[in-house]
């Protein structure tokens, strides 16, 4: 059997995460998620993702940091995770940091456009499903 490449959505919002989490699913992604930074790094710290897709900006009224945050840990740490980051907010990610990360879309982009960044980032073709 087939091991399906794992992906971890770091995503503030409750609605969007579940979007993410049931739309990605049904193509065949293994999904893991996270709301806040110390969830997210909690996750990193036990697991290796094939991807993450980061929310750079993640409510400070539950975060104790933000999705730059993240980036700089496993940078630090040289893993060689992927990482795409899907966010409102670009204009918080300095060059230094947009130059160490697979992509960075916008959330005013559709969703047809983050599937396409991910099966590029992971080499993924879907086991089925519905493409978005």
């Amino acid at each position: 059997m087939e091991t399906k490449p794992s992906i971890l959505i770091i995503e503030d919002d409750p609605g969007f995460l579940i979007i993410l989490d049931i739309s990605l699913s049904r193509v065949g992604l293994e999904c893991s998620k996270a709301r806040s930074v110390h969830e997210a790094l909690s996750y990193l710290e036990k697991e290796l993702f094939d991807l993450i897709l980061l929310d750079l900006y993640l409510d400070p009224e539950i975060n104790e940091g933000q999705g730059t945050q993240i980036i700089r840990w496993i940078r630090e740490r040289k893993v060689s995770t992927k990482i795409i980051v899907y966010s409102g907010y670009l204009e918080s990610l300095d060059s230094s940091l947009r130059q160490t990360v697979f992509d960075v879309i916008s959330k005013s982009e559709s969703f047809n456009v983050l599937l396409s960044a991910t099966r590029k980032a992971i080499g993924f073709t879907p086991s089925g499903g519905n493409d978005g």
